[in-house]
């Protein structure tokens, strides 16, 4: 497999932003796009040429959070596990390249008003396997400021998960 264009992006509602996404793809010739915050449901219809489009919508069915792994279809992949929690989607797919699989997938956590635990950091992470690349919306914030420390403690959980 020659190297993986993967690309990132917090949609805010995908429905109104399929041309455009289309429109990305084909100018960055992407191979994967990895969106975030869709608001799809399972009533949502995407389509775009030569893609295949997997999504999880947030657990109470309802048009917001939710994510979309968009993949190019002649690419040899297979749909991961999906993850749907009040305070966390993702859509997995588990791609083939000369060293094994790699699961790629979409991430979105919901705003703060849920305080995800390092143990629910732990559960999600667990179901990629031992290699990945999970982007997305974290909704964590960094403030650089010239300092080292000045995370916020949303931004810390994910960060020394990763580090272990």
């Amino acid at each position: 497999m020659a190297a993986l264009r993967i690309a990132v992006w917090n949609a805010n509602g995908l429905n109104q932003r399929t041309q455009e996404i289309n429109l990305f793809l084909r100018t960055y010739n992407n191979d994967v796009l990895l969106v975030s915050e869709t608001h799809v449901t399972d009533r949502s219809d995407i389509n775009i040429p030569h893609y295949a489009i997997y999504h999880t919508p947030h657990p109470d069915k309802k048009a917001h959070g939710g994510t979309v792994a968009i993949v190019r279809r002649h690419l040899k992949h297979h749909l991961g596990t999906a993850y749907s929690e009040e305070h966390s989607q993702a859509t997995s797919i588990v791609l083939e390249d000369q060293m094994g699989e790699i699961t790629v997938t979409a991430v979105y956590n919901s705003p703060p008003k849920h305080n995800i635990k390092t143990i629910e950091y732990e559960q999600f992470f667990q179901t990629l396997g031992h290699r990945f690349i999970a982007g997305g919306d974290y909704n964590a914030k960094k403030h650089v400021l010239g300092r080292q420390n000045n995370y916020n403690q949303r931004a810390r959980t994910p960060q020394r998960h990763a580090e272990t």
